[in-house]
């Protein structure tokens, strides 16, 4: 299994996992496929994506960025896995790169927003599974009955109120000789 940024050449097979597995018409393909095409374009963070391959198959992809006009917050939009290739560890390993990205980037906290249907269901479980949890839902945002579920992972320790806990901590003295 390698996970990797995506190429061009990848742009078929990322479309056609995109585009598939939410009932049809798919209601949410037009905007994934858009978030696809800006992180082709490779001209900002706020659009990136990750493949995962399996020999010379693509069966993962995974869309995120960090917000606009932010510092620190970052957005998963997406994780689909081909079919036939589910809980085979390609969606994990998709979430820990990006996760890894993320934090080398210096993001803090990482939001995701899923509609709240069956077909994000395998979604919500990995991301649950890999330490996300419901912040706030807009009941009825889709549309009658379908929630929109926002969900947060820290990638540093909080210390509360908000607050984020710094990586390292100088004593006074060092502080002093600065």
């Amino acid at each position: 299994m390698i996970v990797r940024p995506i190429e061009a050449a990848d742009a078929g097979a990322a479309r056609a996992m995109l585009s598939g597995g939410c009932g049809e018409p798919c209601p949410y393909a037009a905007r994934v496929l858009e978030l696809l095409d800006g992180a082709l374009g490779g001209a900002t963070t706020e659009q990136q994506a990750l493949i995962s391959a399996d020999g010379d198959a693509i069966v993962g992809v995974a869309i995120y960025g960090h917000v606009a006009g932010t510092k620190g917050a970052a957005i998963l939009y997406v994780i689909a896995i081909a079919t036939g290739s589910e809980h085979r560890g390609f969606g994990a390993a998709l979430l820990r790169d990006v996760r890894a990205r993320l934090t080398r980037e210096g993001a803090r906290v990482v939001m995701a927003e899923l509609p709240d249907e069956p077909d994000a269901r395998p979604l919500l479980d990995l991301l649950e599974r890999s330490g996300f949890h419901e912040e706030a839902r807009i009941p009825d945002y889709y549309r009658d009955g379908v929630a929109l579920s926002f969900l947060r992972l820290d990638l540093l320790p909080r210390m509360g109120h908000g607050h984020v806990m710094p990586t390292s901590i100088e004593s006074s003295d060092t502080a002093a000789a600065d």
